[in-house]
């Protein structure tokens, strides 16, 4: 669980840093969540001594498949796109800001202060 918690912890200090949205955690759920709605999700498995990871980071993604599920398996929770939190984003400043150069640096800090 300490590196989901560090991979959320990496997107909620880029999206402060970079585009001034307060997201946070909500205790018991996994993601990153700004207000009650979710914009990046998480999820890892191992399987036979190999990992899998990703995370996704909504930012202009197309929602509508997700009007036919429940997304995450969340009855209450709605899923947002940071597009919606702000009127305009520059991509190519986006993708620059969003690659994991520093924040990987940050994450294996992480990961290595808290013993895993």
């Amino acid at each position: 669980m300490v590196l989901v918690r560090s991979l959320e912890e990496v997107i909620i200090r880029v999206l402060s840093s970079t585009f001034a949205i307060k997201a946070s955690r909500i205790k018991g759920l996994t993601g990153v969540w700004v207000g009650n709605k979710k914009v990046a999700a998480i999820g890892i498995r191992v399987s036979r001594w190999i990992s899998y990871h990703g995370l996704a980071v909504n930012v202009t993604t197309d929602l509508s498949p997700f009007q036919r599920i429940v997304p995450c398996g969340l009855q209450d929770r709605e899923i947002n796109l940071l597009i919606s939190l702000f009127l305009m984003i520059d991509r190519n400043y986006q993708r620059k800001n969003l690659r994991w150069g520093s924040s990987s640096q940050y994450v294996i800090s992480l990961l290595v202060m808290q013993g895993a």
